[in-house]
């Protein structure tokens, strides 16, 4: 995509055509942390004026989660006083230690060939107490979403098994 701050205000997070570096990792490494700031900043006041509510911080492929953005994810979550999604330990300990909330753990394996019943029952009766949050990417595709992301019939699958009754009355087994 391209960014919501207007021409040069964003040069470092785009490239000659102005869409964001490709892949993320391209983006983290070269981009000046106070405009990836306040490029987020505008993200965040344009999701604020639809009137939904804020629940929480986290970045596409976890761009905030890489050492050169996440003290600017931090200084975001803390201002808006909402929760920073954290990728690991180290992530998860910087966060903590700046004050944001944050789940206790965090699983990206319901993915790609992980995501099956199977796997997700693993995943939820693997983890002990605390928040566990499960990264997953369910949708009802549409020919929009195929256009623009190659993880589209994915979605569809995950959406069938998150919805499931089996799924359902595992989790409901499971006090959660």
């Amino acid at each position: 995509g391209r960014p919501l701050l207007p021409g040069g205000d964003a040069s470092s997070l785009v490239d000659a055509g102005g869409a964001f570096h490709r892949p993320v990792n391209r983006v983290v490494a070269v981009c000046e942390p106070r405009e990836a700031e306040r490029e987020l900043s505008a993200q965040i006041e344009k999701f604020l004026s639809t009137g939904l509510t804020l629940t929480h911080l986290d970045s596409h492929h976890h761009a905030h989660s890489y050492p050169e953005l996440l003290d600017v994810a931090i200084g975001l979550a803390r201002r808006l006083g909402v929760p920073l999604r954290q990728t690991g330990p180290a992530v998860r300990a910087r966060i903590v230690a700046f004050g944001v909330p944050t789940p206790d753990a965090f699983s990206d394996a319901f993915y790609g060939p992980g995501a099956t019943a199977e796997n997700l029952r693993a995943i939820i009766g693997g983890h002990g107490d605390g928040v566990l949050e499960i990264m997953c990417h369910p949708a009802a595709a549409d020919d929009l979403l195929a256009e623009v992301s190659s993880y589209s019939a994915e979605r569809r699958r995950e959406l069938a098994i998150l919805t499931s009754p089996e799924i359902k009355e595992y989790i409901a087994a499971q006090g959660i």
